[in-house]
């Protein structure tokens, strides 16, 4: 009994020994005490970003031909037949030569709605006639005309043009009646008119052909005396090349 009093007492006594050691030390802080928090809850997945659209492929530039110059020379040549129409005092009738040529310049510009003005100058070699039978005669004519004429385009490469000119006919005559000649040069007022087609090799070149009626107006020469006229025309077959500066 004696030694349970005893144990007992020990006990108590190292009682407060236990409390001075679980009890806090003064002037130092204890962390809090950690409460656990719930996590947060994860966000929704975004959704994924629309794929950027396709970049437009670059356009091609277009490539623009240059305007075709406005200015052009042509030149053409053919042959045909002329016609004389005689009058005066002798020899009267007419009479056709089909064996003449003739070579043509012309220099011109595009004035726009397909209307073109173009200066031409022609020459022609001589034409025989006979229109009675004692009367022979030859011409040759040069001419210089301004004519304008309409294009009518096709297609890409044909077009067809029509046209007409005004302007002047230098008429060499020279008549004979077997014994006694007479020449002579005149200058007459002079109108022609056309129509063809053109076939374009190229941008700057062009092939044309067709038909020209020329009329080169009177001319008159004096025969031993007699008077002698004749009213000279011209049916054209040609051939040209056109070219654009």
């Amino acid at each position: 009994m004696k030694n349970l009093l005893l144990t007992l007492s020990l006990s108590l006594a190292a009682l407060p020994v236990c409390a001075d050691t679980l009890a806090p030390t003064k002037g130092t802080d204890l962390p809090p005490a950690r409460t656990t928090e719930p996590a947060p809850a994860a966000a929704p997945a975004a959704a994924p970003a629309p794929a950027p659209a396709a970049a437009a492929p670059a356009r091609a530039p277009v490539l623009v031909a240059a305007p075709a110059s406005l200015w052009y020379g042509n030149i053409n040549a053919g042959g045909g037949w002329a016609n004389i129409d005689t009058s005066g005092t002798v020899a009267t009738g007419d009479d056709d030569d089909a064996g003449f040529g003739f070579l043509g310049l012309a220099v011109g510009r595009s004035i726009g709605n397909n209307l073109r003005l173009e200066a031409e100058f022609t020459g022609r070699s001589t034409s025989e006639f006979s229109t009675a039978s004692s009367y022979d005669s030859e011409a040759q004519t040069y001419s210089a005309m301004l004519n304008l004429l309409y294009d009518m385009p096709i297609n890409s490469q044909w077009s067809a043009f029509v046209g007409a000119g005004l302007g002047a006919a230098f008429v060499d005559l020279e008549a004979t009646d077997g014994v006694n000649a007479g020449s002579g040069t005149e200058a007459n007022f002079a109108w022609q008119a056309m129509v063809g087609a053109a076939y374009a090799l190229d941008k700057a070149n062009s092939l044309n052909f067709g038909y020209r009626y020329f009329d080169a107006g009177n001319a008159e020469v004096s025969v031993g005396g007699n008077n002698f006229e004749g009213d000279l025309t011209y049916h054209d077959i040609f051939v040209g090349l056109k070219h654009m500066f």
